[in-house]
């Protein structure tokens, strides 16, 4: 859905905000050193390889990085339901709670990794929108 002219204005103004969302976070993920070292690794690989070394090598590397990156942002739901279980307050930011925390922590993790892998999140997101307008209720059954 790259074509967003056949949106109304609510969901050209998801999909907007969403990829903003995106390009901040992974702005603000790149300035804090959280790319460093991933992008030193892939520095040196570029050096004396062979190339198909190299391209296996670079996989890897992206491979790893987004499995952990995955595996962050299921942290912070695992973090948020724990919050929401034991009722928890932020220790972090007053006036919120864990969940609230924990639940904005995971969308920052979200918009930094679209944002680094140049992800539309937003036009996704519109998509998926649009998608599950069309569905029954319930989704034809699911109980969550």
């Amino acid at each position: 859905m790259s074509d967003t002219s056949e949106l109304n204005s609510d969901e050209r103004n998801v999909v907007s905000t969403l990829n903003l969302l995106s390009r901040v976070c992974h702005g603000r993920a790149c300035e804090k050193g959280f790319y460093d070292a991933h992008n030193e690794l892939l520095r040196i690989l570029q050096g004396g390889l062979s190339s198909d070394v190299r391209e296996r090598m670079v996989e890897e590397v992206m491979v790893t990085a987004t499995l952990t990156r995955h595996a962050l942002i299921d942290s912070e739901i695992a973090e948020a339901t724990e919050g929401r279980r034991k009722d928890l307050m932020s220790d972090k930011i007053p006036g919120f709670t864990s969940q609230e925390e924990e639940m904005a922590d995971a969308l920052i993790r979200i918009a930094d990794y679209c944002g680094w892998l140049n992800l539309r999140l937003g036009e996704a997101t519109a998509a998926k929108l649009a998608y599950n307008e069309g569905r029954p209720r319930m989704h034809g059954g699911k109980r969550a």
